[in-house]
């Protein structure tokens, strides 16, 4: 095995780098995602690993970005950990695994029998990198899923933190139909109602390349954006997904939610692997008739869509677990894991996941919306009990 790292994402080989995205179903280690997150990140300094074989094909890779202070709040340790994290988010951070989009993780193939000494290879690459990192640095993954965190764990020997989960949809090939069948006769009378309402409130749904319609997208995200607390204006995102969909090579989907000839609404998706993933939404708040605008284009349009596409899952990202797990979404859960000596007490992390714990599944009434290893997690963490093969 030979490991080589690249420092711009542009000399990645597209084809070979999503192979291994695709297989772990990771849209934000995705090549595209990567130059997305090159150009709008100042003063990020990536680094790329590589793991070789004799015959020069890539079977592992792994994104690293050194950030003097990360651009979304929720990557910095502070947000999560005040308990530990004082004072560190004025120091830099060497995020492993991706620094945008909430889903991060080294890149290897299921089926690979070396995956042990390729995982090894890349985190040798990743100590390699300290002599030119700042002293003062940090290192963590920043939203790993389980199985990550669990493998992670054994490494290193630090307890990951629990921080967030994210939903997904699956879709099989029945679509709409098997989609409503999983869900009880209550649900489906409710969503049925729903989508009537909807349909005889005047509004369309229409599907748009976001190429066709970045304006009318940026004004909107803009709106909800500023409605949670955000400063954005229509400029800044109309450029900042003009720059997503050109790394994506114009790929971006839209659903547009349309009252009177006008959007008023929208989602942004993108189809990658067997995902179709759900990236941004907007709405004109003033304007919404409140018959279910959110769910009509965020996820029963999309199983609809997904399902044309011929696509397995759809993800719906992370928050808002109630409404999403209500209408059949399953939750994964994601962790920060920590690299270095001053790693996160064991006591404090596993009182601090119960917390975290407690709270999704609260929002998400109860750990039967959990996937089987997350439930298994989330078991441990109810008793805090403390193994050590699994997140703890």
């Amino acid at each position: 095995m030979r490991l080589t790292i690249e420092t711009k994402a542009a000399a990645l080989d597209v084809e070979e780098w999503n192979r291994l995205a695709e297989a772990t179903g990771n849209l934000y280690a995705s090549a595209e995602w990567l130059r997305f997150s090159e150009e709008i990140e100042d003063g990020l300094c990536g680094y790329y690993l590589e793991v070789r074989d004799g015959r020069g094909a890539l079977r592992g890779a792994l994104p690293a970005f050194l950030v003097n202070r990360p651009l979304n709040v929720n990557y910095s340790l502070s947000k999560h950990f005040s308990d530990t994290a004082e004072g560190q988010d004025d120091r830099p951070h060497l995020l492993l695994g991706g620094s945008r989009g909430y889903h991060a993780g080294y890149l290897l193939s299921p089926s690979d029998s070396n995956g042990d000494e390729i995982l090894s290879s890349l985190l040798d690459g990743v100590e390699s990198l300290s002599p030119q990192l700042p002293e003062n640095s940090v290192s963590f993954w920043p939203f790993v899923d389980t199985e990550t965190a669990a493998r992670l764990q054994r490494i290193y020997g630090t307890d990951p933190r629990l921080v967030e989960a994210q939903s997904t949809i699956a879709v099989d090939a029945t679509g709409w139909t098997g989609y409503l069948e999983g869900l009880s006769g209550r649900r489906r009378y409710k969503i049925r109602r729903e989508r009537e309402e909807f349909a005889t409130s005047g509004m369309q749904v229409v599907d748009l390349a976001l190429s066709d319609c970045l304006e009318e997208v940026g004004r909107l995200m803009a709106m909800t954006q500023n409605r949670y607390g955000f400063t954005m204006t229509g400029k800044q995102m109309t450029d900042l997904m003009r720059v997503q969909n050109r790394a994506f090579n114009g790929a971006g989907l839209v659903h547009g939610c349309y009252l009177e000839g006008e959007m008023i609404g929208c989602a942004v998706f993108y189809a990658f692997g067997g995902t179709y993933n759900g990236r941004a939404v907007g709405f004109d708040y003033d304007r919404l008739p409140g018959v279910g605008e959110y769910f009509e284009i965020s996820i029963y349009h999309a199983i609809e869509r997904a399902t044309e596409l011929g696509l397995s899952t759809v993800n719906l990202g992370t928050a808002a677990h109630n409404g999403k797990t209500l209408r059949g979404a399953k939750l994964s859960l994601l962790w920060m894991v920590a690299t270095g000596t001053d790693a996160w007490a064991r006591e404090t992390a596993r009182l601090g996941n119960a917390a975290t714990l407690g709270s999704i599944l609260h929002q998400a009434s109860g750990p039967e919306r959990l996937h089987l290893e997350d439930a298994t997690a989330a078991e441990r963490w109810l008793s805090r009990t403390v193994t050590t093969d699994g997140p703890s």
